[in-house]
């Protein structure tokens, strides 16, 4: 059904507004402003509206729904629901959806739940409607599970939904099966072949996904609607680094700069992308460029501190460094860039120093910091401490190398229980992996067939011999 032409209305409104006298609006008309302000974004008109038009027609129940709509937008879930409950005693559907939706932000999902059932079983509005409204408030309150389950039934009903189909791309992509989102983003652009915005959803999910190659080609097809985006360009530019092809990546980038000279976010792309190449001249070149546009800040200073450190000009490093450190002591890049500067220079005290400064800024165990401190540790002969960082990487990430490396702790501690205790836990192919590191001579292939109680006691034999392997790098 069109929508009704309000344009005459909407007049009468301004109007109203710029002569400063009263005109009567009945409490439809009121409902329409509200509607065509709010779909403007002018919340403030709209929330005005609805109090004038409260003020003379205090029963109007579309009014009244609209007050606690704006309860919500603005977060006011409790009293959004004693409002609606104080004013609507009957069923309908809009306020009961509204009930549900502060129910699941107040985290109450059992009374969320029952009203949800009582939605469900509505005869009066299209059950496809029904669903995907359902799906929306579960999907904004980050119950992904029930807002997926709602969204593919409404698709039983009416496949190509677009918003239906747009939601249930975000919910599996919020809950981390990027197969299933990538499904539902194929579906939509079956639907519209030259969606841009279809196109560059399609390749950023590819790349979350690992499937950088994909999501080239997908950044490709937005380019072919648009040469000039700039988001599929920086995009392409991204996956190609994280896919080992980073002078492609730079020539996609220089082609970023002649379009859009003026955005100083590509020469730090570029000071990047050298970064990975190991060319550090260039790298300078770029952060330089960058200061021109941008000005001296914190993160030009930092990166050009870490260039020099690369570059092995660890006096120039310093002076960046100092600089930074001088006026923004609190900032998480160059306590990381002076803890390696001092780790290279082999202060190693003034290098954890650092280090534990940067993971009190940043406020979370940080994997990257967490694994500097296991290597000071262990250069300075600290195992104990150095156990206890790793042990605070695991509980990060539980990966083979993390295990790996703390079994390999415990060898060089002597720490017979806890090193045989690590290897127990390893999976079959993780002990097979840890066995070759101490046995590279022998075929694997070769081993009996209760390989992992072999495989155990070469490597508790392998620490009965630990001062044979006392020098390995860790």
């Amino acid at each position: 059904m069109a929508e009704r032409d309000i344009s005459d209305l909407i007049a009468r409104y301004e109007q109203m507004l710029v002569s400063g006298k009263s005109v009567y609006f009945d409490a439809d008309e009121y409902d329409e402003l509200a509607e065509y302000y709010d779909k403007l974004d002018d919340l403030d008109s709209a929330r005005d509206i609805v109090a004038q038009g409260l003020r003379i027609h205090p029963e109007n129940e579309r009014l009244m729904l609209k007050s606690a709509r704006f309860m919500i937008y603005d977060g006011k879930y409790t009293e959004a629901l004693y409002f609606l409950n104080a004013h609507f005693g009957t069923y309908d559907f809009e306020m009961y959806l509204m009930k549900i939706e502060c129910l699941l932000n107040m985290g109450l999902y059992a009374e969320a739940y029952q009203l949800t059932s009582e939605v469900l079983n509505d005869d009066e509005t299209e059950l496809d409607i029904i669903l995907s409204e359902l799906g929306f408030l579960y999907l904004e309150a980050e119950y992904y599970d029930e807002a997926i389950l709602y969204l593919e039934k409404s698709l039983e009903y009416d496949s190509s939904n677009r918003e239906v189909l747009d939601d249930l791309a975000y919910g599996y992509e919020a809950k981390g099966d990027f197969e299933s989102a990538i499904r539902i983003c194929n579906k939509i652009l079956d639907l519209d072949p030259y969606s841009l915005e279809g196109w560059l959803m399609l390749g950023k999910l590819h790349s979350l996904n690992g499937g950088y190659e994909n999501a080239i080609d997908a950044f490709d097809f937005a380019l072919t609607l648009d040469e000039r985006d700039l988001t599929a360009l920086k995009l392409k530019a991204h996956c190609l680094v994280l896919s080992g092809r980073t002078e492609d990546a730079v020539e996609v980038l220089k082609q970023c700069l002649e379009l859009y000279p003026e955005d100083d976010s590509i020469y730090l792309s570029l000071a990047d992308s050298y970064m990975e190449l190991e060319l550090y001249d260039d790298m300078l070149v770029y952060i330089e460029a960058y200061e021109k546009y941008a000005g001296e800040n914190t993160e030009s200073v930092a990166k050009k501190a870490y260039a020099y450190l690369l570059k092995g000009d660890l006096e120039q490093a310093r002076m960046f460094i100092d600089q930074i450190l001088s006026t923004n002591p609190e900032s998480f890049e160059a306590n990381m860039i002076a803890g390696e500067l001092n780790y290279r220079l082999d202060n190693m005290s003034e290098a954890e120093t650092f280090y534990l400064k940067a993971l009190s800024i940043h406020q979370s165990d940080t994997e990257d910091v967490l694994e500097k401190l296991v290597s000071v540790n262990v250069k300075q002969g600290n195992l104990v401490k150095a156990i206890d960082w790793q042990k605070r990487i695991l509980g990060i990430d539980s990966s083979a190398l993390a295990l790996r490396r703390l079994a390999l702790l415990y060898l060089e501690k002597g720490d017979k229980e806890n090193y045989r205790m690590t290897l127990d836990s390893f999976s079959d192919e993780e002990l097979e992996s840890f066995y070759v590191l101490f046995y590279q001579d022998e075929d694997v292939e070769q081993i009996p067939e209760d390989r992992r109680s072999y495989l155990l006691n070469r490597l508790y034999e392998a620490f009965d011999c630990r001062l044979l392997y006392k020098n390995m790098k860790y």
